[in-house]
């Protein structure tokens, strides 16, 4: 979708760790993936340029993170996934301290500020199975389970969700 606006991408990734490129059609094809990080590893180390865990060693990580997968118990999970997010884009609107992060393709993504968890939240529908994968990081200890508790209280009110307890 972005290539044909005018914006060029190369990569297609998922929360999940799906990824595809470009130069492969887009496919979702891990063994071509990590053939071409294996080809990378090696260029890297022939040309005496470090390893792979090297060249990463300064992304950020989080101080936490945290997956729950709320179950769906309905018949037509996707249908009923769909009220479901489109509820929690409401219940974000309303939360003090949370936005709607922009341009977002998956889900429902949430930015949290340094007083409502200080990170991330990500409630998306399974495309294959009747789950909701829940994705939280914060850059704070404490910060997810603060974030979790909102959000664990919002999925209780829908019967059609069987939701994990949240720690």
């Amino acid at each position: 979708r972005l290539n044909e606006a005018g914006t060029e991408s190369w990569l297609a990734m998922e929360t999940s760790g799906h990824g595809a490129l470009k130069e492969n059609y887009f496919l979702d094809d891990g063994a071509y993936q990590i053939a071409k990080i294996l080809i990378k590893i090696a260029q890297l180390k022939c040309a005496g340029e470090g390893t792979v865990d090297e060249l990463i060693a300064a992304l950020p990580e989080p101080a936490e993170a945290k997956e729950y997968r709320p179950l769906i118990k309905e018949d037509d999970f996707s249908a009923y996934a769909d009220t479901v997010l489109e509820a929690f884009t409401t219940f974000v609107e309303q939360t003090e301290g949370w936005s709607l992060t922009p341009k977002n393709h998956e889900g429902v993504h949430v930015t949290c500020d340094a007083n409502s968890g200080n990170g991330w939240a990500l409630l998306r529908k399974s495309l294959h199975d009747p789950q909701m994968p829940l994705n939280i990081e914060s850059d704070s200890q404490g910060g997810t389970a603060l974030i979790a508790g909102k959000i664990r209280a919002f999925l209780l009110g829908f019967d059609g969700l069987d939701v994990p307890t949240m720690a």
